[in-house]
């Protein structure tokens, strides 16, 4: 599988802001550190289906290294996760890489599980808004804290669109999520442990970004949570969809910006979440139904 260069993972590091000198001895302290640094500076985007000339994405981990550290960009599921997990690998840690289905649909979303010290590790860095924050050990019925006071859960049971079977084979993790103690749980994905491997994500990655039913394909979003100090608790989150620019945090939403024009989303997009187009980019979504016309 993958690795990057030492080379690659220092610039890596510099780009999230997490030197290796405030790395903890811990794995999963550290892993923890490591996932909430990536999340507040890497993006969960659908820029480069918009603004693009081809719109097409590639899953090569050099390809995503240059993308994402290199020209400070983001990505959707399968772009973060897989350049986070070749980081992880390059970092020594024992991981390998998930299919999942949001809403229980089909296999459209990429997890990786990672296991320290016997113990197997639910990480996503690449679901955006509810997506959980930390590493989270694949414990049935485990809750946790995503930014406070959202919450999520694991369990491993039967779906309801496995009807009335007692089989235990056909049981899946699900992860669900809720905005608060006093809300209903939400059902975000589902996934088993079977490891997936590129050319899967390959079948998976060409559906979501060309299907004209994909919601990445339909929608401008950015979304980046956001960390109280270097390797404080998640405290809120920017979230960009469509025309609006919001910051989510603990009493409610609040809106920081509309959008009027192509070259307001354009601005927005560099001062909420550092991802400056080229010129080639900016005229990539003329004439899409996406474009924001003024």
């Amino acid at each position: 599988m993958a690795t990057y260069t030492e080379d690659q993972l220092n610039l890596y590091l510099q780009h999230i802001n997490y030197p290796r000198s405030r790395h903890p001895a811990d794995p999963v302290q550290f892993l923890t550190e490591l996932e909430k640094h990536h999340l507040c500076r890497v993006p969960f985007d659908s820029v480069a289906l918009h603004y693009s000339p081809h719109r097409l994405l590639s899953l090569d981990p050099d390809d995503l290294f240059q993308k994402i550290v290199v020209n400070s960009r983001g990505g959707y599921c399968m772009e973060v996760n897989t350049l986070f997990a070749t980081v992880l690998r390059s970092l020594g840690f024992e991981l390998y890489s998930a299919g999942a289905r949001v809403k229980h649909e089909r296999w459209n979303h990429m997890v990786n599980l990672v296991t320290i010290d016997g113990k197997k590790y639910l990480v996503d860095v690449g679901f955006g808004a509810r997506e959980p924050t930390e590493p989270v050990p694949l414990v049935r019925g485990y809750e946790f804290i995503n930014i406070a006071p959202r919450k999520g859960r694991l369990e491993f049971r039967h779906l309801a669109r496995h009807g009335d079977t007692e089989d235990p084979t056909r049981r899946v993790w699900v992860y669900s999520a809720r905005k608060d103690d006093g809300a209903e749980w939400e059902e975000m994905y589902s996934f088993t442990e079977t490891e997936f491997f590129p050319e899967d994500f390959e079948v998976m990655n060409y559906f979501v970004m060309t299907t004209p039913q994909s919601y990445f394909v339909q929608t401008v979003v950015a979304y980046r949570p956001m960390m109280s100090k270097n390797t404080g608790p998640l405290v809120g989150e920017c979230i960009l969809h469509k025309d609006v620019v919001k910051q989510g945090e603990a009493h409610g939403d609040r809106i920081l910006n509309v959008l009027k024009s192509e070259d307001d989303r354009v601005k927005a997009l560099q001062d909420y979440f550092s991802i400056c187009l080229t010129e080639k980019e900016k005229k990539g979504i003329r004439g899409l139904a996406t474009e924001l016309k003024n």
